[in-house]
């Protein structure tokens, strides 16, 4: 019921009727990291009021069943690094954006990455401008992903069943192929090999399509 009055009064712009509903599950009750999450996305993306959704996200304790809204919790992070969400100029706190992003890097691993070593830099003033730098291009880097991921339809989807590409590693074995310390004996040369003689007769057909 309390879910329901949220859903209900959330489009009535400057009332916190729905948010006090949800506030009211207790900690107790099966629905709470729930209500949570939904308070966090509604101060955050409907009224704006950042510091709020942060209170909110503290109050989360199950991180794993969180899974499907790290989207949410990934742009509070940035949030607190780059001003693409809020112009205030005070609007970077870096021991905030590196709490929240411990929160989702099961699902964004490789933009958690970046980011923790961006608030590296930005957390020495010495480095600071290399770290502003580097905000840059993860955010260009980013747009050329969003661009180059392909959009299956329906049809698609059922004359080919393999609908992704795959990897067949994570990125720290990726880096231990791609750089070869001399000496190393977990450096290996990075090798091209033909598909023709592959085992899966659909790969590479993605690329083609």
């Amino acid at each position: 019921s309390r879910f329901y009055i949220f859903y209900e009064t959330r489009k009535l712009e400057g009332y916190n009727i729905g948010i006090n509903a949800l506030k009211d599950i207790r900690i107790t009750d099966e629905d709470y990291e729930l209500a949570q999450r939904y308070i966090v996305g509604d101060y955050f993306f409907v009224k704006r009021e950042r510091e709020l959704a942060f209170e909110a996200l503290s109050n989360i304790r199950d991180i794993e069943q969180s899974r499907d809204y790290n989207f949410m919790f990934l742009a509070i992070a940035k949030s607190y690094i780059t001003k693409v969400f809020f112009e205030d100029i005070s609007f970077r706190d870096i021991s905030k954006a590196k709490f929240v992003l411990n929160l989702c890097e099961n699902t964004h691993s490789y933009e958690v990455s970046c980011y923790r070593k961006i608030c590296e830099f930005l957390e020495d003033s010495s480095f600071e401008e290399i770290g502003n730098r580097c905000l840059k291009l993860i955010e260009w880097n980013l747009k050329i992903v969003s661009v180059l991921k392909i959009n299956f339809g329906e049809e698609v989807k059922e004359k080919n069943p393999e609908r992704k590409l795959a990897h067949y590693t994570n990125t720290s074995v990726a880096n231990l192929l791609l750089e070869r310390n001399e000496g190393s004996i977990l450096s290996s040369f990075f090798r091209l090999n033909t598909i023709n003689n592959v085992n899966d007769p659909s790969e590479g057909h993605l690329l083609v399509m």
